[in-house]
């Protein structure tokens, strides 16, 4: 729902167009000032002159081609949501899905954790825009992630694999190979505790409410609203489940964004002269993703510095120098050229 279509839907209840939008100008104005300083922070963090001095090593042929390459996982990310939306009972189309997708993209570029925890401020871009209740848009943007964490792990593990015939295992590889399966172990427990069991997870998260909030009477409104909440969020929840061959195929179908992912970095590479196998760019794109954590917005610098280490660990002859440029020109490709377009987004849906 975009700022016209909310003047239409509140003249039906009351209040002429005009009327509607002169109540809405401050706040916009506001969330305005707030998104542009924000992306005037993120500025800042990039370094420009880095970045155009990257720019400027690669060959523009192939970097064209992997700039192309590197947007097509956005068309996937938003598929997944619109899956999952759908399902949760969010009556949306795949372009309304696109600008929630793109406008939540850029709260989520600005979270103190990096990359990490920004579906609640995903989700309440969701439940403004779409006037829904945040726990069904909290559990579907969460599903949502859950199922976009897999391809990564899918094909760490096919290149384990595949080293462990073809090639040699070092004990790097076999540090990674226990982290994966700690992840896979971690990840579908979590997974069926949300979608398959989530009346169980409900009730212990109501008893331990209601332990808190019996002590006093102030506290019991407040705890019976939580209770409210966590039931809608495990009724949603528990909707994204009942269905695990729609699961199985979105699931499948997203793995093709980490596809285009290695392809973009493997297409950097080349355009600075490095020759390398897709394989071992399984490993760099994931052990990079841990930069995403560390709490700077985005992970400026620090995404870039876990991937220039990935690279000089697992991509045989490439300098330090040359794991730097190629770092911050995947970087480019896959966030900061998206931010801008993020900010537009943002500033066009109505919260």
């Amino acid at each position: 729902m975009f700022v016209g279509e909310t003047c239409r839907n509140k003249h039906m209840y009351g209040g002429s167009p005009s009327q509607m939008i002169d109540s809405e100008k401050p706040k916009r104005i506001l969330m305005f000032a707030a998104s542009t300083l924000v992306l005037a922070g993120l500025v800042y963090f990039a370094g420009v002159e880095k970045i155009i001095d990257a720019a400027l090593q690669a060959d523009p042929v192939l970097f064209s081609i992997a700039v192309a390459m590197g947007s097509l996982p956005v068309l996937v990310f938003t598929f997944t949501w619109f899956r999952v939306l759908r399902k949760v009972g969010i009556d949306v189309d795949y372009r309304e899905t696109f600008s929630l997708w793109m406008a939540g993209g850029f709260l989520n570029s600005v979270t103190p954790l990096g990359n990490a925890g920004g579906e609640p401020f995903m989700a309440y871009v969701v439940s403004r825009a779409q006037d829904v209740e945040y726990e069904k848009a909290f559990s579907a943007i969460l599903s949502a992630d859950l199922i976009n964490i897999f391809p990564p792990m899918t094909f760490v593990a096919g290149g384990l694999v595949y080293v462990a015939f073809f090639g040699s295992v070092n004990s790097l590889l076999v540090q990674v190979a226990y982290l994966v399966g700690l992840a896979l172990v971690l990840g579908s427990g979590l997974l069926y505790l949300l979608w398959y069991n989530s009346d169980a997870l409900g009730s212990f998260l109501s008893k331990a409410i209601r332990g808190v909030t019996d002590r006093s009477a102030r506290l019991e409104k407040y705890g019976e609203k939580a209770e409210e909440k966590i039931d809608g969020m495990t009724e949603a929840l528990s909707r994204v489940g009942d269905d695990p061959v729609y699961l199985v195929k979105t699931a499948v179908i997203v793995h093709a964004t980490f596809v285009f992912e290695v392809m973009a970095l493997a297409l950097v590479l080349a355009s600075l002269g490095v020759e390398t196998d897709l394989t071992p760019l399984y490993f760099v794109l994931p052990l990079a993703d841990l930069g995403n954590n560390l709490p700077v917005p985005g992970g400026a610098g620090a995404y870039e510095g876990a991937m220039t280490a990935s690279l000089t660990l697992f991509v045989p002859g490439i300098s330090v120098a040359t794991a730097v440029t190629a770092a911050v020109l995947y970087r480019m490709i896959v966030y900061w050229f998206r931010v801008p377009f993020q900010y537009a987004f943002f500033n066009r849906v109505d919260v």
